[in-house]
């Protein structure tokens, strides 16, 4: 399984920084704007930790002890927990036609991490059924109706939570009994990917690699 909130439900991270402004009305303006930007909720990056982000809210906001010690070092608490775990900034991605396989290698440290899907019915009709594999996992679904141009798109939710549709609609449904939960892939070993389908289609499968 990869590093879902049922595993860690949350991670921490306190940042500590500086704002180098004497002035005392421009340093508060300047700590209500990095204030309003940790309320709303967004992907942290350190210095430390290059190439990679976290998916934060804050949870302790910075506060300012006094106005004229424009030397003295501030911090704010961010915790993740939709996906409590760092991940790389970029995805890696690569596009498969039908009947083709290829290798995807992603860093970290992750056992494994959900893949994201970005499919197109090039066919010039309508497709029913479609079979990817990812590593060791594989989702067949059927009863598509999946018309020429349409898009296919399989992946995480910003609550972490799996989400299929085709043209805009639900296609859980379609989902077959026998395959896996999630279409998941190793990070720091190449994994093989693989379409099966009826009729030509064009698939982009990315996925970011994760450290834990």
């Amino acid at each position: 399984m990869f590093a879902s909130p049922a595993l860690r439900q949350k991670l921490t991270v306190t940042v500590h920084f500086l704002i180098h402004e004497s002035d005392p009305i421009r340093r508060k303006r300047l700590l209500m704007q990095v204030s309003a930007w940790t309320q709303r909720g967004s992907t942290l990056t350190v210095s430390d930790r290059p190439h990679q982000q976290l998916h934060v809210q804050a949870e302790t906001l910075p506060a300012m002890a006094s106005s004229l010690k424009w030397t003295d070092p501030l911090s704010v608490t961010f915790a993740a927990c939709a996906y409590p775990w760092w991940e790389e900034t970029v995805p890696v991605s690569l596009t498969l036609l039908s009947g083709e396989t290829a290798a995807m290698h992603l860093p970290g440290t992750s056992a494994h991490v959900p893949v994201s899907v970005n499919a197109v019915n090039t066919s010039g009709g309508t497709i029913s059924s479609l079979t990817l594999t990812c590593g060791e996992t594989t989702l067949t679904l059927e009863g598509l109706a999946w018309a020429n141009g349409e898009e296919l798109l399989i992946g995480p939710d910003s609550l972490g939570l799996m989400t299929m549709t085709v043209g805009g609609r639900n296609a859980a449904s379609c989902r077959t009994p026998q395959s896996s939960d999630w279409l998941l892939i190793p990070c720091g070993a190449p994994a093989t990917i693989s379409v099966s389908c009826e009729r030509n289609v064009a698939v982009t499968v990315s996925a970011k690699g994760a450290w834990v």
